[in-house]
């Protein structure tokens, strides 16, 4: 105190002046502070190389969708080409097959005409022999004429007939090739011998007819039956095809490491993701299941069964919450029946009792565990079924559920299905690879009784019974002109064995120059006969080849059917597009060159594919190779960051946040707010000592405020939000997130920096600003600070006075303290009044004050003190002797 007391210095800096004499300093430790802000930099950094992984590994596998997909849009392509060639040869083998029928029409038409001429000259050859015959024989010529010709008649009206008869023995092998085809129990009223009747001249027309009509109504009535089955056969056809497309898209789902969530919960996840990602926060959005695991697989149908549409709960972070209601009600018309929970609201280390549901499930996500345990911490465990009863809710291993006083068995299609847990992904594998088997054979099975159904309809749709009814009496005309012939051809032979003599030597000449002609001609058809009879050949064998080739492709399209069908019924429905507007050919040409460009652009994919995970790789130091064929490790790295790591780095980091937070709010803000309410309280306390003193004219306040350089950082430390809540992610947050944020990273980087840093921030004084207020007795008011420099020695010296009474009233504020003041030189610039207010103001302090002063102010100055001693100085003398006024 001496040294201090004995130098007068000019009050020109208040503030360094209150906080060296007036306000203690205080220590606030930071070290805990900033170890858990450095645990907290680290798990932040932590998630932000995860989340850096995750979005490679998200790169990676979106790199190898694409990829898939050009896969798939390559084997869409090659079924698409395979069923156009196939189509094609198909409609080469029926162009064959028409130009083949072509060249047999033709072939027929040159033998009929070969016949013709055969005939013509046979009969030209005849009547030349006729005529030689018939010299002379007039009578007999013109009564053998007139049988040929009726004989003629009659054979024409038999080939008529013969057609007719053909005709009906068509239909009457169609119709007992469709009869066959039915089943036994329909065809037990119609006999072979009746069937045989249609073609037999004895039996009547009636019965004919009789029989025709019974056969027509069987055969309508089982044609409308069998194309309605296979109408509805076809419809079950394509439900399971497509039923097949969904289960192909869920397996590459699952090997590719992802559950297939409900469409509603997914639709509900994706849009509050997109808001969060807006709005730049980085809040997580799960559903519930993927947070889950259970620790006793024999309990997980209970468990999934009672969860049941819970398991599709969605998590959100506590502060994102009020956002995800937003946007679950901005959309509420398209996704309906999905829960979003508050996990705000949930006891985060509430412990469950061991029989319970609850005790089974665990997590890595706090709040996932935190809800899984209000849902199921209710739910009590139980053997036996009689048990059931002695709780209010209480499950068995077999899902036999008791709740609200009622039993009931959950249905297996609940938990058929399972989506907790890791395990989940495997079994509903291995469920969907089975489902994808049997769904394979049942179509398998379909296609065979379509195929059966279509033989039947088509057997069926052959039978035309109006060519039956039109032909009936055929058999029994046949047999008429039969007999008529024979009758007549006998009138003939006999008619031909009495000649009549005719003079016919002057057509004989005649018909000999026919005979010539009708040679030439016969030999040009013949020609004919042999080119047409070589080109029927070949076109028989490129029928041939083309069948050959038809059954090539067709086993083509087999193998691409048993390799993947829901790719290959993909491909089918891509060529029946495209057959609107193009025939197989063009698509070929058109398609083709596709092929080769999604070849090359799946190889380039490929490529991009391999250098991603190379990098990926050699960056995190993994040995998962590179390659379509790696692809599975890459997988299984990002599910286990985003299913398991990437959680537990969120709990960590929040447990961080908290462990901060709470040090923070503790061990920093607490005694840094404590500081300056002392501050100010001793502030108020040397206020409330000087009020009603006047020194002149003139009385005195100390006035303290907020830093303006750390304005900011006062209001967030004074601020009644400091009292509770949450400053990471509460009220506080919002408003002072940059300060705090700032304050972090000045004490975490000061080991970097000195204790320079530290001591600034950690000094409450250093958060406030300080002032001395003159008022004058006319109630006008000056700060110190302003007017300092303007004043006479008098006026500067009373506020030097006032703040060295201040600060030894802070010195000596403890009890037992000597409460003593040593003043050299005391007042020597101050006027009588002055001097005597501030003689009051230390006696009223109860000071024990020692004033060194000159003989002039021993007056003023001696009125207000006990003893005066009296020193004077000769020579090397000095003489002190007490003074009395």
């Amino acid at each position: 105190m001496i040294p201090k007391s004995l130098a007068f210095k000019p009050l020109d800096n208040v503030k360094e002046f209150i906080n060296k004499f007036i306000l203690a300093e205080k220590e606030v430790q930071v070290d805990a502070l900033k170890q858990n802000i450095r645990t907290l930099k680290e798990y932040e950094n932590l998630m932000k190389e995860t989340k850096v992984k995750i979005s490679k590994l998200e790169e990676i596998l979106s790199i190898f969708e694409n990829y898939e997909k050009k896969d798939l849009d390559l084997q869409v392509n090659e079924v698409l080409i395979r069923k156009a060639e196939f189509e094609r040869i198909l409609e080469e083998i029926e162009g064959a097959k028409k130009e083949f029928v072509l060249l047999c029409q033709s072939l027929e038409q040159v033998l009929k005409q070969q016949n013709d001429m055969d005939d013509k000259l046979q009969h030209e050859t005849n009547r030349y022999r006729d005529l030689q015959i018939s010299l002379g024989i007039s009578e007999s010529s013109k009564l053998i004429s007139t049988l040929e010709h009726k004989v003629r008649q009659i054979e024409n009206n038999l080939r008529n007939v013969k057609a007719r008869q053909n005709r009906l023995k068509e239909e009457y092998g169609n119709l007992k090739s469709a009869l066959k085809e039915l089943p036994r129990e329909k065809t037990l009223s119609m006999t072979q011998a009746q069937l045989d009747s249609l073609l037999d001249a004895d039996t009547s027309l009636e019965n004919k007819q009789l029989l025709t009509y019974n056969m027509e109504v069987l055969i309508t009535k089982e044609k409308r039956h069998y194309e309605e089955a296979r109408y509805k056969t076809t419809e079950k056809i394509q439900n399971l095809q497509q039923h097949l497309k969904v289960l192909e898209t869920e397996i590459k789902s699952l090997e590719n490491k992802r559950i297939p969530y409900p469409h509603n919960n997914m639709r509900l996840k994706e849009a509050i993701e997109d808001a969060f990602h807006k709005e730049h926060l980085e809040y997580s959005v799960r559903i519930l299941s993927e947070l889950l695991e259970i620790t006793d697989p024999e309990w997980s149908n209970a468990i999934e069964g009672y969860l049941n549409t819970q398991r599709f709960y969605l998590i959100v972070d506590p502060e994102g919450f009020d956002i995800a209601v937003q946007v679950y009600n901005r959309i509420r018309n398209e996704v309906h029946s999905v829960g979003l929970v508050n996990t705000s609201k949930l006891k985060l280390k509430e412990n469950v009792e061991q029989n319970t549901l609850a005790y089974l499930v665990t997590s890595e996500s706090r709040h996932a565990k935190a809800y899984a345990n209000y849902l199921l911490s209710r739910v009590i465990r139980v053997d036996h079924v009689e048990e059931l009863k002695q709780h209010d809710i209480a499950i068995t291993k077999s899902c036999m559920l008791y709740q609200n006083h009622a039993v009931r068995k959950i249905s297996e299609d609940v938990y058929r299905t399972p989506y907790i847990g890791v395990r989940a992904i495997q079994i509903q594998l291995e469920q969907k690879k089975k489902e994808r088997e049997e769904l394979k054979a049942d179509l398998r099975t379909l296609n065979d009784q379509v195929e059966m159904l279509n033989s039947i309809c088509s057997s069926l749709q052959k039978c035309t019974f109006r060519d039956i009814a039109e032909n009936l009496d055929a058999p029994m005309q046949e047999r008429e002109l039969l007999a008529d012939e024979k009758k007549t051809k006998d009138q003939l032979e006999q008619a031909k064995q009495d000649p009549e003599i005719i003079e016919l030597q002057l057509t004989i000449g005649s018909c000999e120059e026919e005979l010539r002609r009708l040679e030439h001609d016969k030999n040009q058809l013949i020609g004919k006969v042999v080119l047409f009879e070589d080109q029927k050949k070949k076109a028989e064998s490129r029928g041939k080849r083309l069948l050959v080739e038809k059954g090539e492709k067709q086993t083509e399209l087999e193998i691409l059917e048993n390799k993947d069908s829901s790719v290959f019924q993909q491909g089918l429905e891509k060529f029946t597009e495209q057959r609107v507007s193009k025939s197989p050919m063009e698509i070929v040409n058109n398609f083709s060159p596709y092929e080769a460009k999604l070849r090359n652009e799946r190889e380039r994919i490929a490529r991009d594919l391999f250098v991603k995970q190379v990098g990926y790789s050699n960056t995190y130091m993994r040995d998962f190779g590179a390659g379509v064929d790696c692809i599975q490790l890459y997988q299984e790295e990002h599910r286990q960051l985003v299913g398991s790591e990437i959680i537990q780095y969120e709990e960590q980091l929040e447990t961080a946040k908290e462990n901060c937070e709470l040090e923070f709010r503790e061990s920093f803000l607490a005694k840094l707010k404590e500081g300056i309410d002392d501050a100010s309280l001793k502030i108020r306390e040397l206020n409330k000592a000087l009020r009603g003193i006047t020194y002149g004219e003139d009385s005195y306040t100390f006035k303290i405020s907020e830093n303006q350089h750390k304005k900011q950082l006062y209001r967030m430390i004074t601020s009644d939000k400091n009292l509770g809540g949450s400053i990471m992610t509460g009220v506080m947050d919002d408003e002072f997130k940059d300060e705090i944020n700032d304050l972090f990273s000045k004490l975490s980087a000061a080991e970097h920096e000195g204790d320079k840093v530290v001591l600034e921030y950690t000094d409450y004084r250093n958060y406030m600003d300080y002032d001395i207020i003159v008022e004058r007795k006319d109630g006008s008011t000056q700060r110190f600070s302003r007017t300092y420099g303007e004043k006479s020695g008098g006026e500067t010296q009373t506020p030097y006075y006032v703040s060295i009474a201040a600060s030894f009233a802070q010195l000596y504020s403890q009890e037992d303290t000597i409460r003593i003041i040593m003043l050299d030189e005391a007042f020597d610039k101050m006027d009588d009044n002055r001097i005597e207010a501030m003689m009051d103001f230390f006696n009223s302090q109860n000071f024990q004050i020692i004033c060194a002063t000159p003989s002039s102010k021993m007056e003023v100055i001696g009125e207000k003190v006990d003893t005066i001693l009296y020193t004077m100085r000769e020579g090397n003398f000095v003489s002190v002797e007490r003074h009395y006024l």
